[in-house]
């Protein structure tokens, strides 16, 4: 039981780490940078560092307010 514990948060992890990559992707795409978007979106700079990162959990209404932003049209955090 345990095990399947640890391969739950593994695989949340990786999702965590693969939105972050595709948030900073996008966010590069649009020639923005971690500040610009930050600002765009309320939030801060490390904030915006750290989710790209996969290591900080935010709300739906900070995806909304990327997925708008960026034009990516659901597809920042449709997976979760």
């Amino acid at each position: 039981m345990g095990r399947q514990l640890m391969i739950d948060r593994q695989q949340l992890q990786e999702a965590r780490q693969e939105l972050g990559r595709k948030l900073a992707t996008w966010r590069k795409t649009r020639q923005l940078i971690q500040g610009d978007l930050a600002r765009q979106v309320r939030s801060s700079r490390s904030t915006v560092a750290m989710v790209e990162r996969g290591h900080q959990v935010v709300d739906r209404v900070f995806w909304r307010q990327c997925e708008s932003l960026l034009d990516a049209q659901g597809r920042t955090h449709r997976r979760l």
